[in-house]
């Protein structure tokens, strides 16, 4: 039955993309959060890159189900191939809840083609029992191969101390440079840890009340409520994702990439619902957090950040997005689609405060042991709100998710951007920890990989 609720949305937003869809049939398809960022109906039709789906009639390759309520479908459109994911909502009616159109590069490289070049850069150190460790290589060497993933770095520690890394594959595939243990990676949403421990910071000094309506420490842009009498969204629901907002609005993103301030790309957005009715990730509520954090310190986001949050955890290698201008990075991102590799976009996030963040290996484990062992006072202070979020047992923390297993209480903290998927995982007894960074998009489960990881070294705290 999955299946084909899961290929009947594909055809859908296929016609959709054409143009043959009336656009009141978009709220019954499409899920409040996706209907709540604005018409979609009007910005599909006046998107020129999509224009190739009104011209010609899309013809449908092959659709492969990546779960049960999510696929990706390849298409022929012309003279051009592109693929489309869609994600259903596992709860009836089973609306869209994601949508993804995106062409396909002409010279895309096939992952069968370059794979056997990659193994032979692949190295592996570890302390740990030897099946354990031959475990850990099998699950990182399966996931590198399905995901076609031209470079994985993980390390993983016991107690602070590192039990198990792995460079797996090349910083790019025209050099095909070794990975190091330097090697710079966009991490996307790890941001939002940096810029959630500065607001905690900033409201233990008292310069940011986390109980006050948002606009009275940013007046701009207007943030108006979904419903007459609706009240204000606070500093400290944005921080755990329910201030009424989406997971994004739809912005210019281009001139936001060019250091475009939020007010004025965006001087009004609307709530999607009344704040604390429900969760709902939002990239868009951690921009406003870093324009709080610009508004109280008189300092640009990136500069404040940087002195009082980096450099207070020994971040060395970790580098924050300024206003338009390019992530510093040394591994090249692609996307993985249907078998093959394209090289991603470099261009700088529209939305810095919330994944506009490169980092190193070392430094990811170095953030996410600091987050299980809580003994900075700020992030132990952070870690004391929390929300609930989803299924039971998961709630959301400040920059964090919290997710409760049979081995006990994990943080997790995930970033998916433009060819790359950083996860790390860390336990709240601080007994383990964990970081992966792939230079691979879309993430495909890589939230799971990283959580059977901490599952197998939980064994040996």
């Amino acid at each position: 039955m999955a299946v084909e609720l899961v290929y009947a949305a594909v055809d859908w937003v296929v016609a959709a993309l054409a143009g043959r869809v009336e656009p009141g049939e978009f709220a019954d398809r499409l899920s409040e959060r996706l209907t709540a960022r604005g018409d979609l109906a009007a910005v599909l039709a006046r998107d020129e890159r999509l224009s190739v789906f009104r011209e010609h009639t899309a013809r449908i390759e092959r659709v492969e189900t990546l779960d049960t309520w999510t696929a990706c479908a390849v298409l022929e459109t012309g003279s051009g191939w592109w693929e489309v994911r869609v994600a259903l909502e596992s709860a009836p009616p089973h609306r869209i809840r994601e949508f993804r159109p995106r062409p396909l590069a002409a010279d895309a490289v096939a992952w069968d083609a370059v794979a056997p070049a990659l193994r032979e850069l692949d190295r592996v150190e570890s302390q740990l029992p030897g099946p354990s460790a031959a475990r850990i290589h099998r699950l990182l060497s399966e996931a590198v191969d399905r995901g076609c993933i031209v470079g994985a770095a993980a390390a993983l520690a016991v107690r602070g101390e590192v039990v198990h890394r792995e460079l797996l594959g090349a910083c790019d595939l025209v050099t095909l440079a070794p990975l190091s243990e330097q090697a710079v990676f966009r991490v996307g949403s790890v941001t939002k840890v940096v810029t959630a421990l500065a607001v905690t910071e900033l409201a233990e000094r008292g310069l940011i009340d986390l109980d006050a309506p948002i606009d009275r420490h940013l007046p701009a842009p207007v943030l108006v409520p979904a419903a007459p009498g609706d009240p204000s969204p606070t500093v400290g629901q944005a921080l755990l994702h329910q201030a009424g907002l989406t997971k994004d609005v739809l912005l210019d993103r281009t001139r936001m990439r060019h250091g475009t301030p939020l007010a004025e790309a965006a001087p009004r957005i609307r709530l999607a619902w009344a704040p604390g009715a429900r969760a709902e990730y939002s990239n868009l509520g951690y921009q406003l957090l870093g324009e709080i954090i610009q508004s109280v310190t008189g300092e640009p986001f990136t500069e404040y950040c940087t002195r009082t949050v980096l450099a207070r955890h020994g971040l060395t290698g970790t580098t924050l997005q300024p206003p338009g201008e390019p992530l510093r990075r040394t591994v090249t991102g692609y996307h993985a689609s249907a078998g093959r590799l394209s090289p991603a976009s470099a261009a700088p996030t529209h939305l810095p405060a919330a994944g506009g963040m490169t980092s190193t290996l070392p430094d990811m484990l170095t953030l996410a042991t600091a987050l299980g062992a809580a003994d900075d006072p700020i992030v132990a202070s952070a870690l004391t709100r929390t929300a609930p979020a989803g299924p039971a047992g998961r709630r959301f923390g400040p920059g964090v998710a919290l997710l409760d297993l049979p081995a006990g209480t994990v943080i997790t903290r995930g970033g998916a951007t433009e060819g790359f998927t950083a996860e790390l995982v860390t336990s709240t007894d601080h007994s383990f920890s964990l970081a992966l960074l792939t230079s691979k998009s879309p993430p495909d489960r890589l939230d799971a990989l990283a959580l059977r990881l901490a599952e197998e070294l939980s064994t040996h705290r």
